[in-house]
């Protein structure tokens, strides 16, 4: 009996994710590692939705969700999730995002994700107590878009 039984997670089977890290590293060199990764047995890739790099100097900035897409391409089977991408309106409308994530998984079935929070201040500059109940109304825009 393994430890997690008890709990119910017994069968959930373990994935391996990598977050590239776009505003680390430039966008050629990553798309270049793509199937190193997936030779490598990585599951999944993770791409956050920053406008501002890490950095202050040497610091590397692309589209997530382009970058997303161009990770699907280069590979075969790798999930890529685009998160956390903020929906609530102020830099991604809800159905943008609702639609770009169905398109994608339309053309790649089963190998797209999407996480959605209300992301950071640096990014979002505006946050309310409403976004909350943004993300709940974001998340059912999605589900229907995507049926």
């Amino acid at each position: 009996m393994d430890a997690f039984s008890d709990i119910g997670l017994a069968s959930v089977p373990l994935k391996l994710a990598i977050q590239p890290t776009m505003l680390e590293y430039e966008p050629f060199g990553i798309l270049n590692r793509v199937p190193l990764y997936e030779d490598a047995g990585f599951d999944e890739l993770w791409e956050g939705d920053h406008t501002l790099p890490w950095h202050h100097t040497d610091g590397h900035w692309a589209n997530a969700l382009v970058m997303s897409t161009l990770y699907l391409e280069r590979s075969k089977g790798l999930v890529t999730v685009h998160g956390v991408v903020a929906p609530l309106g102020f830099r991604h409308h809800p159905v943008d995002i609702a639609m770009q994530a169905a398109t994608l998984e339309m053309t790649h079935p089963g190998r797209v994700g999407i996480c959605v929070g209300t992301g950071e201040t640096m990014n979002e500059k505006t946050t309310t107590p409403a976004c909350g109940r943004q993300i709940v109304n974001v998340l059912g825009v999605s589900r229907k878009l995507s049926v």
